[in-house]
């Protein structure tokens, strides 16, 4: 782990939520890197035990999560730079760029979802910012990482 670096470990989406929101009120970030991809949704209730098939249907009812990065983004205590990801499987750029302005992003790290991307060793991705959309190829995600933090460099100096 990198020296003044700490975890959070949280269990939930909603506890993600609110351990960045109480970190954001009690210390300054010059970036964040938003890479956990929670689900957007959750049940709406916690059964208290196992579910048994001899119980009968189970109906589960989905209620949405919190958007974490849209609202650190819009936090009065934003981190100076912000990069969300995307994983998309179709109209990548269209997407990645509507992401990039509905969450307030600095820069958007756009994965192309196919069949190896999910714990394959590499993927094809993009960066997209207001100013351009950077194809970086399918490469390994070794390198990919390696592109990200040099543009991150490149655009925070």
């Amino acid at each position: 782990m990198p020296i003044g670096a700490s975890v959070q470990t949280v269990k939930t989406a909603l506890q993600m939520h609110d351990t960045v929101h109480a970190l954001l009120e009690t210390q300054v970030f010059d970036g964040a890197v938003m890479v956990a991809a929670v689900s957007d949704y959750r049940s709406d209730t916690v059964l208290p035990k196992k579910h048994k098939k001899s119980d009968g249907v189970l109906n589960i009812k989905l209620v949405e999560n919190p958007d974490i990065l849209q609202s650190l983004s819009s936090h009065k205590n934003r981190p100076k730079y912000v990069v969300g990801f995307a994983a998309e499987t179709d109209n990548v750029i269209a997407y990645a760029t509507d992401k990039l302005h509905k969450k307030a992003c600095d820069v958007i790290f756009a994965n192309v979802v196919q069949p190896d991307t999910f714990g394959g060793d590499s993927s094809h991705a993009y960066l997209v910012d207001n100013q351009q959309v950077t194809d970086l190829g399918h490469q390994s995600k070794y390198t990919h990482a390696l592109s990200l933090v040099q543009y991150i460099v490149a655009h925070t100096r």
